[in-house]
């Protein structure tokens, strides 16, 4: 007997965790022998150097105060991600991200802070309502510092795509959120779209079905139940509904 492929086992449990530890480590030995650890580049998957795509999704943090606000944030936001979508779905969510953050890096810098900011996207697109504090000061919605830090990372290139003409500034920072986009805003979209469709399907559905319908308003007895219908004595077999009935001009056959 075959066994049936369980895709259970590319879920790392507390991976949130892992993360932070390897993002310590790597960060640090940035920061703490600067030069040392060669650093990724696109071209150089297609070189010696290959390997150094490894250490690319944890280097995040220019200085040792960006790299702790970064780690905190990404422990709390992580774990909040971790626990509302499983093991399995971050799992997914994360390595995908790494891919296209990888992918974005050939068509314009991107470093590895889209891959843990895509995070904080998910975790905002959840729970908008939520609120940090800014500056450990200023409450704000997750719903606005996602919003705000999307234009922050966009404008930019999108102000050199119109200059240019050359959609490639955009590519790389779009790349960059394409695990939020593939896994969060496409399905989320479908389904506003799709309830929309539904919706106007029985809309129609029931007109399509009804017995009476107002000639002027195309009310029917689906609409409003208790709507009275009649036709009018004048008219050639049209019908009104009450508030038509004699607020309506006559229609003759000719």
């Amino acid at each position: 007997m075959k066994k049936k492929f369980d895709p259970s086992v590319f879920a790392i449990p507390n991976l949130t965790v892992g993360l932070i530890l390897l993002i310590a480590i790597v960060n640090g030995l940035d920061l703490w022998m600067p030069g040392n650890l060669p650093h990724f580049s696109f071209e150089k998957l297609f070189t010696p150097e290959w390997w150094t795509v490894l250490l690319f999704p944890f280097r995040i943090a220019p200085t040792w105060l960006s790299l702790v606000v970064y780690l905190y944030m990404f422990f709390m936001i992580g774990q909040n991600l971790e626990a509302a979508i499983g093991d399995l779905r971050y799992s997914l969510y994360i390595f995908t991200g790494i891919v296209f953050a990888i992918l974005g890096s050939y068509f314009s810098p991107v470093s590895a802070v889209f891959i843990y900011l895509s995070v904080f996207l998910a975790v905002a697109h959840l729970d908008p309502e939520r609120q940090l504090l800014l500056f450990f000061i200023i409450p704000m919605k997750y719903r606005w510092l996602a919003i705000g830090v999307a234009v922050y990372l966009l404008f930019i290139p999108a102000r050199n795509t119109i200059s240019t003409g050359s959609v490639s500034h955009l590519l790389g920072p779009v790349l960059g959120f394409a695990n939020y986009i593939i896994f969060f805003a496409i399905p989320y979209l479908l389904h506003v779209g799709g309830v929309s469709r539904t919706a106007s399907f029985k809309r129609k559905a029931r007109r399509t079905d009804a017995i009476h319908r107002c000639t002027v308003c195309g009310m029917t007895e689906s609409d409003d139940p208790t709507m009275d219908f009649r036709f009018c004595v004048d008219c050639d077999d049209h019908e009104y509904c009450s508030k038509h009935l004699h607020a309506h001009e006559h229609i003759r056959s000719a």
